[in-house]
C-alpha cells in the first residue's frame, strides 16, 4: 500500500537502527487537494528511511509511511504563491512530493471515475530551512534503492508463457509508431487540452532555477504550485 497511516513511531525509527538516513523537523505540514487526516497533523518530524519516507506528530501521536515508487517528484520549492489563501503571498522553502495515488482523506473536485482522480501534492514546511539540500539528497539517494517495479516483467511470468517470441508482443513491435510520441518542443501542438493542463502545471512546480550555483542540474527546482493550499 503506497500510504500506511501510523499511531506510533515505528519501532526502528524509535530505536535508531541504522535504517534512517535523515530527519529534519517540520514546522507544518500542507497538502492538495485538502486532506482531512493531514489537516489533523501538527508539527513534526520527517524521517527519510531506507525503504520509505515517514513523518510522524508527536503532538497527536499519528504519523504516515510512504513507500519511495508512490512518490512521483520529490523537489525543493524556494517558494510558493499561496492563490486564493487568508494568507497569500510568497511561503517559506518547503519539500514538495507528488505522489501518484490519492492520500486518505482527500476531497477531490469534479473526479468521477478513477482515471479522473487528482495526484495528492504534500508541501513540508521544516523549521530550518538549511536542512532541505540534506534532506532532498537523502530522499534521492534512497528512491533509488527502491525503483518502482517492472510491470512488463511482472506481467509476463503472470503468463508464463510471455517471450520476445509472443505474437502479441511482435505486432505491438511492428505497429509502433514513433511519430505519435512528443521528443521536440516543435511537437507540442499535437497535445490535447488535457495534456496541456498537466504540462502546464509541471512547469509550475518543477521549473529549474539557473540561480541556485548548480543546484538544478541535480533536480532541485524552484517554483512550487500556484493552486496548492
Amino acid at each position: 500500500m503506497p500510504v500506511i497511516q501510523l499511531r506510533s513511531l515505528p519501532a526502528d525509527i524509535a530505536r535508531t537502527t541504522g535504517t534512517v538516513r535523515f530527519t529534519a523537523d517540520v514546522a507544518r505540514i500542507a497538502c492538495a487537494p485538502p486532506s482531512a487526516v493531514v489537516a489533523a497533523y501538527g508539527a513534526g518530524a520527517v524521517y527519510v528511511c531506507v525503504d520509505r519516507l515517514v513523518y510522524y506528530s508527536h503532538a497527536c501521536g499519528r504519523g504516515f509511511a510512504l513507500d519511495y515508487p508512490s512518490i512521483a517528484i520529490h523537489a525543493v520549492a524556494s517558494s510558493r504563491h499561496a492563490d486564493g489563501d487568508a494568507q497569500s503571498g510568497s511561503e517559506p522553502p518547503h519539500l514538495y512530493c507528488q505522489l501518484d495515488a490519492p492520500f486518505p482523506g482527500t476531497r477531490t473536485r469534479g473526479a468521477e471515475s478513477d482515471d479522473d482522480e487528482v495526484p495528492t501534492e504534500l508541501f513540508f514546511y521544516p523549521l530550518d530551512g538549511a536542512v532541505l539540500d540534506g534532506l532532498f539528497k537523502a530522499m534521492s539517494e534512497c528512491s533509488e534503492l527502491n525503483p518502482a517495479p517492472d510491470d512488463s516483467s511482472a506481467s509476463e511470468e503472470e503468463d508464463g508463457e510471455a517471450s520476445d517470441s509472443d505474437p502479441a508482443i511482435l505486432g505491438r513491435i511492428a505497429s509502433f509508431d514513433p511519430s505519435a510520441f512528443i521528443t521536440s518542443p516543435d511537437h507540442l501542438d499535437r497535445l490535447t487540452p488535457e495534456g496541456r493542463a498537466v504540462l502546464a502545471h509541471l512547469e509550475s512546480v518543477i521549473s529549474a532555477s539557473s540561480e541556485t550555483g548548480g543546484h538544478a542540474e541535480h533536480g532541485r527546482f524552484d517554483d512550487a504550485p500556484e493552486d496548492a493550499p
